[in-house]
């Protein structure tokens, strides 16, 4: 019902508000969030009051530091004068080792060292000389080329071929090739097979327009022939003079009618209407065959005539005609093979249509011979032509395209392979030039310093790198001199002397592990402020979080009182109008039975439930019987309710048909019992259920 759905919804959400521990309950929830969060504040706060002894140290760490940074000065000044003298004298050993290394070179380098441009043009010609060497002895076509070469001389020096010449051949293949497609389209010509029909049927034998015309015209006349035929009567009237008497039928006639009438004058005693019906179908009958008789009488007064016919001559004669006419045009029509069983104006326009499309294919058939002829002997006087001009260069491949796309391939070969060989002369003509030029220009450069001329290829590289070396140590010497001088000026250097330098190690060792505990505590520091730096915004949301609780806990009691008021209000309903009929209902069951039990139930919409096994359960759970002894009990306690003072009477229609024999005795006496008081009509439809 839907208090019963208003209740559970309000019951649901009333859980939602409920302190427990249950998993949808949003008590639960804010208090867990309250209690880590409260666990939380702990913790930051306590971190808060060590954050006080830590800035303590870290200023201290500071002090030590700066003490020590002073003493770290102090000693740094003592010890650099000595660093400084150390330098000076590295710069002078420097300089002294860079001069024995020159002394060296100048022992190789007997005529001076060589300049940079003269090292360059030497290596540059050696280099130029290794390149042209093998250029010079290189064969630019190789064995097949040069066999090549020798053919192509052998086949086209004799007769040049021109591009003039090339595009006349190419001419002269595209007639032969379209003399060729042409000839093979009229060899591949797939004629219709009705054209071949006819002519198989018209080749030996076909009617001239003589005879067509003729055999029209004959058509013609027949059907003329057969229309008068149609039109003829088959036989033809005479007149005759007829002098037989009047026939007594009109006598006999009247006799019956009279025997009729007097038939239906005892119809009317059995029949009235059947009696009338036949006198005056009698009398009119009657009536006709005298008029008849009379018209007949005066007829018969004048001489009588009668009409006899004869068949028509004529008709038949024109008949044998047109039968004639029939077999003439039919065996016309079976010379050529027509089908007789066709209407012959049918065949008389097939015939023609069919000569018509004969005559044209004849004539198509004679164009496509004759223009094959033509096309044969273009095809033959081109072929002619390109054999012989092939057969020149000794060229036979499986199409005269093909012939003529080898003689383009190789005359383009062996203008290339030609141009090939003529460059190649030339180049080395001057490749010979350039080497003599390269071995002048080394020689001279040798004799100028002093050099191998013969190993001077292979020594170039250490020479070069010689010279570069020797520039590059007299570079150093004077760089470390000059810097040997501008120290010794700059820092006021006269003589060695010794200086006490305090340990500098140590004052670093301690000065480093206090920046380290430095670092270390600032992390710490960091990392603390870090943490309790939302102390403030969780503080904030704990408060919130206990307001929140606080709200829920009023939300629930709200919903649990509206669940009581409710539940009570339901409860006064059934006290009020199902509490009475409950009170009546168990009060006539225990009458009739007490399997039931002692504690029943009885829902506001009056459905019954008994307790089985310490489990309420539905009166659907009886049997057949105890389900009509609680309708009955039912049916009286609401009688009982509803009128307190008038009782009305009672109609019992046949309502025990499902109980035994002992509960049957059971309501039988309470109904007895129900008498006294009430006024009971009880049917039944059986002697063992009688009252």
């Amino acid at each position: 019902t839907n208090l019963d759905e208003v209740l559970k919804e309000l019951e649901k959400v009333s859980k939602q508000y409920k302190d427990s521990t249950s998993k949808g309950s949003k008590v639960f929830e804010v208090k867990n969030k309250a209690k880590i969060l409260k666990e939380d504040l702990v913790n930051k706060k306590a971190i808060l009051e060590s954050l006080k002894g830590k800035y303590i140290r870290l200023d201290e760490l500071k002090k030590q530091i700066s003490e020590l940074k002073i003493k770290q000065q102090k000693a740094l000044s003592l010890n650099e004068y000595k660093a400084n003298l150390e330098t000076y004298q590295s710069y002078i050993n420097d300089a002294e080792n860079t001069q024995k290394d020159i002394d060296e070179l100048d022992k190789y380098f007997t005529k001076g060292v060589p300049s940079k441009v003269d090292l360059d043009l030497l290596k540059q010609n050696a280099n130029a000389k290794k390149v042209l060497l093998p250029s010079l002895s290189k064969e630019v076509l190789n064995s097949v080329q040069q066999l090549k070469l020798s053919e192509y001389k052998q086949k086209y020096e004799k007769e040049e071929i021109t591009d003039e010449k090339l595009n006349e051949i190419s001419k002269t293949i595209s007639i032969y090739n379209t003399a060729a497609s042409k000839i093979e389209t009229i060899d591949n010509t797939v004629y219709k097979e009705e054209d071949l029909l006819l002519e198989k049927r018209f080749s030996s034998l076909k009617p001239t327009n003589e005879e067509i015309e003729k055999i029209s015209l004959d058509i013609e006349q027949l059907n003329k022939d057969k229309i008068t035929y149609q039109n003829m009567d088959s036989f033809v009237n005479e007149e005759v003079i007829n002098n037989e008497k009047p026939n007594k039928i009109y006598l006999i006639i009247a006799i019956i009618c009279g025997i009729l009438a007097l038939a239906s004058i005892p119809m009317f005693i059995v029949k009235l209407i059947m009696g009338i019906i036949i006198l005056a179908v009698s009398i009119v009958v009657l009536l006709v065959d005298g008029f008849m008789y009379l018209n007949n009488k005066q007829s018969n007064n004048n001489q009588s005539k009668t009409v006899v016919s004869k068949e028509n001559i004529e008709k038949i004669k024109l008949k044998s005609k047109i039968e004639n006419e029939e077999t003439i045009i039919k065996a016309f029509f079976v010379r050529y093979g027509y089908d007789l069983n066709l209407d012959i104006s049918v065949s008389l326009f097939k015939l023609k249509e069919d000569v018509k499309e004969y005559e044209t294919f004849i004539k198509q058939k004679e164009i496509d011979i004759n223009g094959r002829k033509g096309f044969v002997n273009v095809k033959t006087a081109q072929e002619e032509l390109l054999n012989e001009f092939f057969k020149t260069y000794k060229i036979n491949e499986a199409s005269y395209q093909d012939s003529l796309d080898k003689i383009k391939k190789e005359l383009n070969e062996y203008k290339l392979l030609n141009d090939l060989l003529q460059d190649s002369l030339k180049d080395k003509e001057t490749l010979t030039d350039s080497l003599k030029e390269k071995e002048e220009a080394i020689k001279s450069i040798c004799i100028k310093y002093d050099f191998e001329i013969s190993t001077i290829e292979n020594d170039i590289d250490d020479i070069i790198l010689k010279a570069g070396k020797y520039d590059s140590l007299t570079s150093i010497l004077k760089d470390n001199l000059s810097k040997a001088k501008n120290y010794k000026e700059a820092k006021s250097i006269d003589e060695k002397i010794e200086v006490e330098v305090e340990s500098l190690d140590e004052i670093n060792e301690k000065l480093s592990s206090l920046e380290e505990a430095k670092v270390s505590l600032t992390q710490e520091i960091d990392s603390d402020e870090a943490e309790v730096a939302s102390y403030q915004e969780d503080e904030n949301e704990y408060n919130n979080l206990l307001e929140k609780k606080d709200e829920y806990k009023a939300k629930y009691d709200i919903f649990e009182k509206t669940i009581n008021s409710l539940k009570k209000a339901e409860q006064n309903l059934k006290d009020k109008y199902i509490g009475p009929v409950k009170n009546r209902f168990i009060h006539y069951s225990n009458i009739l039975e007490k399997a039931l039990g002692d504690k029943l139930e009885m829902s506001k919409d009056f459905e019954i439930f008994f307790e089985r096994n310490g489990q309420l359960r539905s009166e659907k759970h009886l049997s057949s019987g105890f389900k009509s002894i609680c309708a009955l009990c039912f049916r009286l306690a609401l009688l009982d309710n509803m009128y307190l003072t008038d009782k009305p009477f009672i109609i019992l229609d046949d309502p025990f048909v499902l109980l035994d024999e002992k509960h049957l005795e059971k309501t039988h006496e309470i109904i007895k019992e129900l008498s006294k008081d009430l006024q009971i009509v009880y049917f039944t439809c059986h002697n063992s259920r009688k009252i």
